[in-house]
């Protein structure tokens, strides 16, 4: 640590820092930090900065500071040196020109322009330094506001230094390993991976490389994967102080082409941080790689990259994730909780401690609790929805009550669905008072739940079920009217509607540019269901008296009337649906018009009166639906093939118990048709349930012919969702065409579905021939077909369908 006196209380605080450092991480990793400076030295015998010099030859990292001031000059130095800054800098530095150490990073405190317009002898040296390292490029620096500011910075410097020193250290000992292997099987390489950044291979074909280029036309006698190879080497080839290289997307894949090559061990350890990196992405192949590694050092080699703070240590741990961790069995300070404790350590980035929690959600112990609940109290934006589920799915493994209750006592909205609805099914066997907590819960799936439990044991309180009137999810609030109403609560249609449906206050630009008052669609919609329901219970004199007397804009009675007699009515509904409700809108029309109605009045039902008409044609369809008769086929069938109006997913359901080959290219369509309202909350189109209510449909109808099927025209969405409900044995019986047209298809998404279901349907043999003859096609390539391909080629057959499995399972359309 070498600076001028003026920042004592930065220097102390290095010292702090290197003293947390030693206490949470250096130890764990084997190593300890000691710092010099001359604090220590000031007291030996002999020139203060010889004794300062002899220590300083001895480091491996040089931290310099520098502020306002210069630095006094030393004792017999002949002037070659302005101040003891400046020897220790520059001895450094040639030091490290010679040898390549010490790794030097300069840091610089911000100085007020009120010192710079007048500097002084001092500061004038000092800003003239910094001007020479900008331009000479040779040392990085940076610079920092306060004390606290430059504490952080180091802090990250020196732990970044030890974790580089330690994955140097295990690539070290993994190369004696192999040279002692190599050693007793008479200088073979093992799997035909190399000890050294060079396989024999590999220095053949440098040297073959230098002689091309020492070609006078050498473009043309290099090829693009010699060009690939050499790029791996250099980034594969890394030194502390070096500009950081990382190989690109092309050159990773141009590589794996020419993947029987013989690799150097350095060389793959580039190309599993290559595939790491880019792991989200899914373009850089990864899992042959990993196999050549995992072969000969075990798969707690992965460990050891997930302590890279960059976009390796993410990718390692979503791979650890997929395919299960193993942890080396060392003992102290390398083990498990060294690496958990690295993932949650302050400097580390919150997108690694994200992925962390997602491994430990999964794979946790309840050992690692304590980290989690730490990470939680931080109530960190970014990290505090997964520390919440990694911590409750740990405690569902051994206390179920007790994951209830931290879930109960923990605010969040957003929360895995999967592990909320097994803690749902937890809930009842609570305490009430945790009930009571819950009714006030954010997520509202608790609130639901936590108001049911309360209303089945009839233990709501009046201040309770007027607070529950307010809540924010109509779900809720429909639970309340009808508790009220099995109370013996005569509420009145209008008092219905008003705990039913909430005024929306803000207003939002609509795709017309111009403000438009948000409405309660969920509201209304419960509230549509009370009155429907409310009509199912009258007789059938009552609905057809208020069937005659209802206005064209809800016909709630009728529909009731024809749903609750269907065989008495249903005809009548069906000559309705046939004529489009045609005579009902005119006969309702010309009664208004006789009555006296103003012509304003009349003029605006005129305008609304197709909307009006499909919208009663819906719901008289869906009743049809409901009802399931296989007469109406046509009829349903009419309807579905128009665009008078929308599908609805009561109709999906009845094609897919009743419909036929013909009936397929429509249903793939169906997504476009939007309903013109919602109702009785079913009518809703464009989500993920309909499209997933579609595919199934279609399959249902079309599994007999299932080549046939995948070739039908259908958006990506849809086709990615058949896909997913396509049984392994019958995926396997899809021909090679179809196969290869599906993962050359356009959608990335179809693409990657399709190869992983390549890889759960097929044998290794045939995985390996598909792949190679998609590399070996001249037809456009597409990387995440290669990428998903080659982990069924390279991983063991039980754990590539594994993996296969769990990506398919968490990549919800």
């Amino acid at each position: 640590m070498a600076s001028p006196r003026d920042l004592g209380e930065e220097r102390k605080l290095v010292r702090e820092a290197v003293d947390e450092i030693n206490r949470v991480v250096a130890a764990k990793l084997g190593f300890r930090v000691e710092l010099k400076g001359w604090e220590e030295t000031h007291s030996g015998i002999g020139r203060p900065q010889e004794l300062i010099n002899a220590e300083l030859d001895l480091c491996e990292l040089f931290i310099g500071m520098m502020w306002r001031k210069w630095g006094s000059r030393p004792t017999k130095t002949e002037g070659k040196y302005s101040s003891g800054f400046e020897e220790e800098f520059e001895r450094s530095l040639q030091r490290r020109e010679e040898t390549c150490m010490p790794e030097m990073s300069m840091y610089f405190k911000e100085i007020d322009e009120s010192h710079i317009e007048d500097p002084g002898d001092d500061l004038k040296k000092v800003l003239n330094f910094k001007k020479r390292l900008e331009e000479e490029k040779f040392i990085l620096f940076e610079t920092f506001s306060d004390p606290f500011d430059f504490q952080r910075k180091v802090r990250l410097k020196i732990e970044n230094y030890l974790f580089e020193l330690k994955e140097k250290e295990e690539s070290e000992t993994e190369q004696e390993i192999v040279k002692q292997e190599a050693n007793s099987s008479n200088d073979q390489n093992i799997d035909g991976v190399s000890n050294g950044a060079l396989s024999p291979d590999g220095r053949k074909f440098l040297d073959t490389f230098i002689q091309k280029l020492e070609e006078e036309e050498w473009r043309d006698e290099i090829s693009q994967a010699e060009v690939a190879r050499f790029r791996l080497l250099a980034c594969a080839v890394k030194q502390s102080g070096n500009d950081k290289s990382y190989l690109g997307v092309h050159d990773a894949n141009i590589i794996y082409k020419n993947k029987n090559d013989h690799y150097g061990r350095i060389e793959i350890s580039e190309l599993i941080n290559a595939g790491l990196r880019n792991f989200n992405d899914e373009n850089i192949p990864l899992w042959h790689w990993y196999n050549l590694l995992e072969s000969e050092v075990g798969r707690d080699f992965l460990p050891f990259k997930s302590i890279n703070w960059g976009g390796v240590g993410v990718g390692a741990l979503k791979v650890m994730r997929l395919i299960g961790a193993e942890f080396p069995n060392d003992p102290d300070p390398i083990n498990r909780s060294m690496f958990v404790s690295n993932w949650f350590s302050k400097e580390a980035p919150d997108s690694l401690k994200v992925e962390a929690l997602r491994f430990l959600k999964h794979q946790g112990k309840v050992g690692d609790l304590s980290t989690i609940e730490r990470e939680l109290e931080r109530s960190d934006f970014s990290t505090l929805k997964y520390a919440l589920e990694a911590l409750v799915s740990i405690q569902y493994q051994s206390n179920k009550l007790a994951a209830a209750k931290t879930t109960l006592q923990n605010q969040f909205e957003n929360f895995d669905e999967n592990l909320l609805a097994k803690i749902v099914e937890v809930l009842p066997n609570l305490d009430e008072e945790f009930h009571h907590q819950g009714i006030a819960h954010r997520n509202s799936t608790i609130r639901l739940e936590c108001c049911r439990k309360l209303i089945k044991d009839d233990k709501l309180t009046i201040e309770e079920i007027n607070e529950l009137k307010k809540d924010v999810s109509a779900s809720i609030r429909n639970e309340i009217v009808l508790y009220l109403q099995s109370c013996g609560h005569d509420l009145s249609d209008q008092e219905v509607k008003g705990i039913l449906i909430k005024p929306q206050n803000r207003n939002y630009f609509s795709a017309l540019g111009f403000a438009a008052k948000r409405t309660d669609k969920e509201g209304e919609a419960y509230y549509e269901e009370y009155l429907f329901a409310k009509n199912l219970n009258m007789s059938e004199h009552q609905l057809r008296m208020r069937s005659s007397e209802e206005d064209f804009l809800r016909m709630l009675p009728y529909f009731a009337l024809c749903k609750k007699y269907f065989k008495k009515y249903g005809d009548d509904l069906r000559k309705d649906i046939d004529d489009q409700f045609k005579e009902k809108f005119d006969n309702k029309f010309s009664n208004l018009k006789k009555a006296g109605a103003p012509d304003k009045t009349l003029q605006s039902l005129a305008n609304m009166e197709k909307n009006l008409r499909a919208a009663r044609t819906r719901e008289g369809l869906d009743i049809l639906c409901e009802k399931g008769c296989i007469e109406d086929l046509a009829r349903i069938r009419k309807f579905n093939r128009s665009d008078f109006v929308s599908s609805s997913k009561n109709e999906i359901r009845y094609f897919k118990k009743y419909g036929e080959w013909e009936d397929l290219p429509h249903l793939a369509n169906a997504e476009k048709f939007t309903p013109l309202k919602r109702s009785l909350l079913e009518d809703v189109s464009g989500d993920a349930e309909f499209r997933d209510l579609i595919a199934s449909a279609m399959y249902s109808i079309g599994n007999k012919n299932l080549n046939q099927l995948v070739e039908l025209e259908m958006s990506p969405l849809i086709l990615a969702n058949l896909l997913r409900k396509i049984p392994t044995k019958q995926f396997s019986i899809l021909s090679m065409e179809n196969i290869l047209n599906l993962l050359g298809h356009k959608d990335e998404q179809v693409r990657k579905i399709t190869s992983l279901k390549c890889v759960i349907s097929f044998s290794k043999s045939w995985l390996r021939s598909t792949l190679s003859n998609y590399l070996n096609n001249d037809n456009q390539h597409f990387y995440n077909v290669i990428f998903w391909l080659d982990l069924g080629v390279s991983m063991k057959k039980s754990l590539a369908d594994h993996t296969a499995k769990i990506v398919l399972n968490e990549d919800v359309l």
